[in-house]
């Protein structure tokens, strides 16, 4: 009878312990969701704003939506959706999805007519997968600049970018951004100081070595993975949304 009595205890002590995980992962669940809200509201008001942070008036911007990638400011840097690339819910209304394989979005345009001395890329992300070489390049422009935003094997953001004749450098955030979630993105270049801003804060800084950009012609303006004449690499599998691109100093 005992023995009865104290298996029927054992049962009642695992439904409550059962009933005490499934409670705990759901504040768990909503704590997390409370703060992923909240890095995104953050990113979207510092977005609003990023005009007036930076000083720089806005040269491109490109919302994918409507499953199309064409430059909606002055810029006319349209781009052409390539491969395995769907539209999906963004981070304000749609977004485009990109396969991690063969998905990008590529424009023979340059951003700049002569090399700059100030710009700044905004955009948002949502990587799928942390990335299993060495990086999965989210923006690449080249001609008068070669520069990117990229997501690490670490799960980190960096803004990369090629100098001469010191080669490639750059700067990576210091905490990891988990895959599944959203994140804005800002990368603000400056021969005095290269900025990375993830969710509206400061994720790392680095003075360049040099402000004069490498400029060989070797690569074209994509989103989502790195093209070269010699072949496309490093893609990226996740969403991007509200890609925009400032420059010149407004006085």
């Amino acid at each position: 009878m005992i023995s009865k009595i104290s298996g029927f205890v054992i049962i009642e002590v695992l439904v409550v312990v059962a009933i005490m995980g499934i409670l705990s992962s759901v504040v768990l669940g909503n704590v997390r969701s409370a703060r992923e809200k909240a890095e995104i509201a953050m990113g979207k008001a510092f977005d609003s704003h990023i005009y007036r942070v930076i000083g720089l008036s806005l040269l491109s911007k490109w919302s994918l939506e409507n499953g199309a990638a064409g430059d909606e400011a002055e810029g006319g840097n349209g781009g052409e959706i390539i491969g395995g690339v769907t539209e999906v819910a963004g981070i304000t209304s749609n977004a485009l999805q990109f396969n991690g394989t063969n998905g990008l979005v590529q424009s023979p345009s340059s951003f700049f007519d002569t090399t700059p001395t100030e710009f700044t890329v905004s955009l948002w992300a949502k990587p799928s997968v942390i990335p299993p070489s060495e990086n999965a390049v989210l923006f690449y422009s080249t001609r008068n600049v070669e520069f990117m935003v990229g997501y690490s094997t670490e799960g980190k953001f960096f803004v990369s970018y090629k100098l001469d004749p010191t080669g490639w450098e750059g700067v990576t955030a210091g905490s990891k951004s988990s895959p599944g979630k959203w994140y804005h993105l800002v990368a603000s270049w400056s021969s005095g100081k290269v900025v990375l801003y993830v969710n509206g804060l400061v994720a790392g800084t680095i003075i360049p070595t040099g402000n004069v950009f490498a400029t060989t012609p070797s690569g074209y303006l994509a989103f989502a993975a790195f093209v070269r004449p010699t072949g496309t690499t490093n893609y990226f599998k996740g969403i991007l949304d509200g890609i925009s691109l400032y420059i010149e100093t407004i006085h």
